[in-house]
């Protein structure tokens, strides 16, 4: 306001003068000085002006002092808003690591039992499947002997003399596996030196595994049981009775049951299912079980693989899915490194990372904690192609790799009790002569329906 009160107030007094008339003004000239004349309003104004500009700089610094404060507060702000942000997400990620980990110790809860404990599920185990087995044997038994005798009546010549059985070859010379072979790799460790620990994650263990899904056919892990008749379904009193041994010692065992059966369709089901009921009971007394049951496909698979390698494929990838679901939930890696993506991305379920899987597979067996753990796997000799010898090579390693595992020495890492039970329709070559001969069932079948003959005194349970 002064200055405009400064530059009026000039103006005024410059218009006064310049509208004097021209002879007062021509008069006055000689003794007049105008610089004089309004040199006090002048410097009024400047004055004023100079005052007016230093309370211009003086605001501008201090909305820009104000605007950096403001700034500042802001950026702590935004700061302090960013870290509760990731705050909450590693909250949130803590939280889901602490319910992932707590639903597998609930999952792993249910398997972690006393001695004790343990062999009263195996006598309730070994009971129920023998009373699976012997059901409608009465009925059955009468049906044979029906059978028997409609065929002697009918027969022209009288009754006839059992037949012998196509012999199904002799099976070689069981024998101990020679633990020095050099062919078959050691599935043993000896005492390593202390390696560097890490800490791996069940689940994220799972996320990176989770492709092997792909190449693995859970049809085959826990096949459906058929509702057969009591004719279609048999189960031979020698693995009965071997399984009884099997089921209540309270120590690793394996053991190799094979059928010698006539007929194709009794032989598979005189191991199949009973290695499915067996497996099935297990499961529902609550013992870690971890099955595979072989079957060809009768797709033909994409050349150069054949359907024998794609099931072994799909066998090794099945186990290690299975294992997987059985870790703890947090345990101690050994190797220096962590059992992360990089190590499952390496599998590309074919038979080009054999090697690496059964390892692998046989790593994350020695990091299982648990009191007991049951290995089922049915129709092994299906893999076993005589024109490839790779292929049976191969079958050989993995059966190595479990029969190692009963072989462990006490106190080493991996679960206190393993049983393996290996069960094939016909004899295996790989499998009777890695065992021996205590470990090997042999299951003769009787004779065949179409050549009727008297009944074996050794008879059959039926289901």
């Amino acid at each position: 306001m002064r200055f405009y009160t400064r530059v009026f107030s000039y103006l005024c007094k410059f218009m006064t003068w310049y509208t004097k008339r021209r002879r007062d003004r021509f008069l006055e000239c000689f003794n007049e000085n105008v610089g004089r004349t309004f040199e006090e309003d002048l410097q009024g104004i400047k004055d004023i002006s100079f005052q007016l500009l230093q309370q211009i700089q003086l605001h501008m610094a201090i909305d820009v002092q104000f605007s950096k404060l403001v700034g500042e507060d802001t950026n702590w702000g935004v700061k302090y808003l960013i870290d509760l942000v990731e705050s909450d997400r590693a909250q949130r990620e803590r939280q889901q690591q602490v319910s992932d980990r707590l639903m597998q110790d609930m999952y792993l809860a249910q398997f972690d039992k006393s001695l004790e404990e343990m062999r009263q599920s195996s006598k309730q185990l070994l009971i129920e499947f023998n009373e699976r087995m012997r059901q409608s044997i009465s009925g059955a038994a009468i049906t044979d002997l029906l059978t028997w005798q409609a065929a002697r009546d009918l027969s022209p010549s009288g009754p006839s003399t059992p037949s012998p059985l196509p012999s199904p070859g002799p099976p070689p010379t069981p024998g101990r596996r020679d633990r020095q072979d050099p062919a078959t790799p050691s599935t043993t460790q000896t005492a390593a030196e202390p390696a560097a620990i890490t800490q791996n994650q069940a689940e994220d263990i799972k996320y990176h595994s989770r492709h092997l899904d792909a190449s693995c056919n859970w049809s085959h892990v826990t096949p459906a049981i058929p509702s057969l008749s009591p004719q279609q379904v048999s189960a031979h009193p020698s693995l009965v009775t071997a399984l009884g041994p099997f089921t209540e010692t309270m120590s690793s065992i394996l053991l190799y049951a094979f059928s010698c059966y006539s007929h194709p369709a009794q032989a598979a089901a005189a191991m199949t299912l009973p290695a499915a009921q067996y497996a099935s009971l297990a499961r529902q007394h609550r013992i870690p079980t971890v099955s595979y049951f072989c079957e060809l496909s009768a797709e033909a698979p994409p050349p150069p693989r054949t359907r024998e390698s794609v099931e072994l494929s799909a066998l090794i990838c099945s186990l290690i899915r299975q294992v997987v679901d059985l870790l703890p939930a947090v345990f101690a890696g050994r190797h220096g490194a962590e059992l992360g993506e990089d190590v499952f991305g390496g599998l590309d379920g074919t038979l080009r990372t054999w090697t690496e899987a059964v390892g692998l597979f046989r790593e994350l067996v020695g990091y299982l904690e648990l009191p007991q753990v049951l290995f089922v796997l049915n129709g092994l000799n299906l893999l076993e192609d005589e024109g490839d010898g790779a292929m049976s090579g191969r079958v050989k390693e993995l059966v190595g790799v479990l029969a190692g595992l009963v072989d462990l020495e006490p106190g080493r890492k991996g679960p206190g009790i393993v049983k393996v039970l290996f069960t094939t329709s016909g004899a295996s070559s790989v499998l009777y002569r890695q065992f021996d001969s205590s470990q090997v069932v042999a299951c003769e079948g009787p004779p065949s329906p179409r050549q009727p003959g008297r009944a074996r005194a050794s008879g059959t349970f039926f289901m």
